[in-house]
């Protein structure tokens, strides 16, 4: 070390003294000089404060410096775990840095040591701070495509938004695509973009994807199932019915319906018969074919009908509604027939009490159809009622059998229209069982 080092090294006092010796030969003392070398300010105002927690120290660790003299100051660092601290970085020539990766919910402590450009140091105290605990990343949000979307192409690129709470912690994605929801197939593991292009998709498949998000210390969030489908789909047009707008109760109506669909796609119908009964969703016919459905209304009134059609990819039509105002139901015609029961019903106490009837119908086609009607007792008081068996039995019955017909049932309160023939007989015997 040169001699002004060392001198620069300690505090120095410096003095001089100078004499001049006028030509008159008298002796004057001129001056004394005298300077001192001050030490830095201790370091100060630390950042994080001292002892504070669910600290995330977002712009680094600062504190307050400088010198007396307005020298340059340098600054060594202390940091760690334990107390005291080791040293971890010298020189630093700014009041703020920030170390390398902080755990979370952790404890750390740290010093300062100032030194000026003349060696002179100033050691700070020992200072802690204890780091925020982890969250877990967002939930990924905001799809691309939509969530519904239709008419996607086989080739498209997935975004979404995501990001984690914690600043400065990184975010990692896996992203899920398939055919259920939710879907199993990993398609892309721990990227780090927030978009993932898929290509080669199915033309006119429903798909559905979902992300899950990752954090440094592997908290995880799992984003919502979307869903899309892929191609130019068009829903079927909206279906059409034929059929009898009036009729009779317990009496069965045939009805036609078909529509189209654009891009030739098979359909499927549903409808509603306006009693609180529908189809539901028919089995898959071709586009453009008409089909033939059933349907028996038990109760008079006035019914509003009405359709849809949904096409292999669930896309649905709108509504077709049957003219106003709808089908009419009449009670059923027994004109043609002779009813008549015989006994002793009214210790039936129950509404539904069971009856043990005879009787027979007959037809023009030589078949016999069996009819049953009574007379029942609700709550003590007669009321007339005509009582349905909504499968009629329908037998191709030999000579043997010709005459009376004894059958045992459970009733079902309804009417029902007789059905084309001419009766031969009636009921005439009902009896409590």
């Amino acid at each position: 070390m040169n001699v002004k080092k060392a001198l620069a090294v300690a505090v120095i006092l410096l003095f001089i003294s100078v004499s001049v010796i006028p030509s008159t030969g008298n002796i004057s003392k001129v001056s004394s000089v005298c300077k001192y070398n001050n030490p830095p300010y201790e370091p100060s105002n630390p950042c994080p404060p001292n002892g504070s927690t669910n600290w995330s120290c977002p712009g680094g660790i600062c504190w307050t410096g400088g010198d007396p003299d307005g020298d340059k100051v340098y600054y060594d660092m202390y940091f760690g775990k334990t107390s005291p601290p080791p040293k971890i970085m010298s020189n630093i020539t700014t009041n703020c840095t920030k170390p390398d990766y902080l755990e979370f919910n952790t404890t750390y402590y740290w010093k300062i040591v100032a030194w000026d450009e003349h060696g002179a140091s100033t050691e700070g105290p020992i200072w802690s701070f204890t780091t925020m605990a982890n969250s877990p990343p967002y939930e990924p949000s905001n799809p691309f495509p939509e969530d519904g979307a239709t008419n996607v192409p086989i080739n498209v690129t997935f975004c979404w938004d995501g990001g984690d709470p914690t600043p400065g912690d990184f975010v990692l994605y896996d992203v899920y695509l398939g055919f259920v929801c939710p879907p199993h197939n990993l398609v892309s593991y721990h990227q780090t973009e927030t978009c993932y292009e898929a290509t080669g998709l199915e033309l006119y498949e429903r798909y559905y994807w979902l992300i899950v998000a990752w954090d440094s210390l592997n908290a995880s969030t799992e984003g919502p199932c979307w869903t899309f489908t892929t191609g130019i789909n068009n829903p079927p047009d909206r279906p059409k019915m034929a059929g009898p707008l009036s009729g009779r109760v317990g009496a069965r109506y045939v009805y036609d319906i078909f529509t189209e669909d654009p891009d030739g796609d098979n359909v499927s119908y549903y409808i509603e018969w306006g009693d609180g009964t529908s189809t539901g969703w028919t089995d898959y016919y071709p586009s453009g074919m008409p089909i033939s459905i059933k349907h028996t209304w038990y109760r008079k009134g006035t019914y509003l009908v009405r359709c849809r059609a949904k096409d292999v990819y669930d896309f649905e039509s709108g509504w077709w509604t049957i003219p106003w105002p709808g089908i009419t139901i009449s009670e059923a015609n027994y004109d043609l027939c002779l009813f008549e029961v015989k006994g002793d019903v009214s210790k039936s106490s129950k509404w539904l009490e069971p009856i043990f009837f005879i009787g027979k119908w007959f037809n023009k086609n030589n078949r016999y159809k069996l009819f049953l009607s009574a007379t029942l007792v609700i709550m003590g008081d007669k009321n007339e009622e005509t009582l349905l068996i909504q499968d009629l039995i329908d037998e191709d019955l030999s000579d043997a059998y010709y005459g009376n017909i004894e059958i045992k049932i459970r009733l079902f309160i309804g009417v029902i229209e007789p059905l084309e023939g001419i009766c031969k007989g009636f009921f005439y015997r009902a009896t409590v069982y």
